[in-house]
């Protein structure tokens, strides 16, 4: 997940902000490093998928993604 590339501005820029906002806020390391990558997975799933923008983003291609996240085999176990 991590690796990733987000190709975005707007993407990448927002994925800086949310981290450095989870800093301030005083979460542990852990969920600082680790809530990003996540935010990071999606938006390179929404640039696959022709958004790459914040403003493009809606419903039904949230719900869409968590569906994909749901039928998709775990990368640890398989």
């Amino acid at each position: 997940m991590k690796n990733l590339p987000i190709k975005s501005e707007n993407f990448q820029y927002v994925e800086k902000s949310f981290r450095e906002w989870l800093d301030i806020l005083g979460y542990a390391p852990s969920t600082i490093y680790g809530l990003p990558n996540h935010i990071r997975e999606l938006f390179y799933w929404l640039e696959q998928n022709g958004k790459n923008q914040i403003n493009q983003i809606r419903v039904a291609q949230i719900k869409e993604y968590y569906n994909q996240l749901k039928c998709r085999s775990n990368q640890r176990r398989g």
